[in-house]
């Protein structure tokens, strides 16, 4: 929702005016998926494991640090507004667009949601050595994709 507000606010106009500022977001943001990718190459299947019981806190900032550093959410929005929306929108109809697209959004993680917690799954942990493939896998594409927002032009 913030990438939301931001395009409604012209973040998009911003970048593509700026290339200083486009360089700088793809920097931010392919460094901090690079940060991302290296805690988790270095984290232990024992670490990933008891994680499972960690306060969701810590969670939920990571999650948002690396929603809000894929600019491709800044792209849906601010190309889809652009698209559909007329220039010169007053308050009123801003908030109104805000309130529209947070309930179809949330809608669908909420239907994504309930949907995924009806399916049957195994109630033990998967092996250690399994976990660490997993993380190793999911370091290494998060790297790739790092360095490919950060090096593309």
């Amino acid at each position: 929702m913030l990438w939301a507000i931001a395009a409604l606010g012209g973040i998009g106009t911003l970048v593509e005016q700026s290339r200083q500022a486009s360089v700088v977001l793809r920097w931010l943001g392919g460094a901090y998926l690079l940060v991302v990718a290296i805690r988790l190459w270095r984290q232990r299947a024992a670490d990933n494991a008891s994680q499972h019981h960690a306060p969701p806190g810590p969670s939920f900032v990571n999650g948002l640090l690396v929603d809000l550093a894929n600019p491709k959410a800044a792209i849906l929005f601010t190309s889809l507004y652009a698209s559909v929306l007329p220039s010169g929108l007053d308050m009123r109809s801003i908030v109104a667009v805000l309130l529209t697209t947070t309930v179809v959004v949330y809608g669908w993680h909420l239907l994504v949601a309930v949907l995924v917690s009806r399916i049957r799954t195994r109630r033990t942990q998967p092996p250690a050595l399994a976990r660490h493939t997993v993380n190793r896998v999911a370091a290494a594409s998060l790297g790739a994709l790092g360095l490919r927002m950060a090096l593309s032009n």
